[in-house]
């Protein structure tokens, strides 16, 4: 009588320390196999991130842009990694003869990418743009106007100033699998672009 509660109490003591111990030893396994992986997949991640934050904000441009009948404007800074939405109200910008210059009160937002996305910023690696547009040679194509800056350009009527944007982790100076691409088309549109190694895909 006194062995079998014995038994039923050590019973419901629950694991016992070997077990616990083997437990442990295949949660440390796991991690092992698994912290390597999300280390090497982060820069991707964050990668899409910025190229999807910036897509998202295109696209707000461009649908704020039909509704409010005034242009909106995207002002890219290479320099820091950086871009400003500006809600060009007068459409003042893009009429105004040189030197232009934009409205600080018309400012809606900036993103430094580094900020946000650590490890993360414009930038290209050699080969050929989507669309078989050619060979990439800068990592924003957007033509500046009258400025040190290059701008995208929405109009009320829906059409764009065209350019493509260029987003990659800054330690892939040769790998392409991880860069991403922004286009802005004539029509405004507005398109995400991958890279597998090989060859662009949206």
């Amino acid at each position: 009588m006194i062995l079998m509660k014995y038994l039923k109490y050590r019973n419901n003591l629950g694991f016992t320390l070997i077990e616990l111990m083997v437990v442990l030893g295949i949660l440390v396994t796991l991690a092992s196999l698994a912290v390597p992986n999300y280390i090497e997949a982060l820069p991707k991640i964050r990668a899409m991130g910025a190229t999807r934050e910036l897509f998202t904000d295109m696209q707000f441009a461009r649908g704020k842009a039909i509704n409010d009948n005034n242009d909106y404007i995207i002002a890219f800074n290479t320099t820091n990694n950086s871009y400003s939405l500006y809600n060009d109200k007068d459409n003042s910008y893009e009429s105004a003869s040189c030197p232009l210059s934009l409205d600080p009160t018309e400012l809606v937002k900036t993103v430094v990418i580094k900020d946000k996305y650590s490890g993360i910023s414009f930038g290209y690696v050699p080969g050929n743009a989507p669309e078989g547009s050619g060979t990439i040679s800068s990592s924003v194509t957007f033509v500046p106007e009258c400025t040190d800056l290059p701008t995208a350009i929405f109009r009320p009527n829906g059409t764009a100033k065209t350019g493509t944007v260029y987003i990659k982790p800054d330690e892939d100076t040769s790998r392409k699998d991880r860069e991403r691409a922004i286009s802005v088309a004539v029509t405004g549109r507005v398109k995400i672009w991958k890279h597998d190694g090989n060859s662009w895909s949206q």
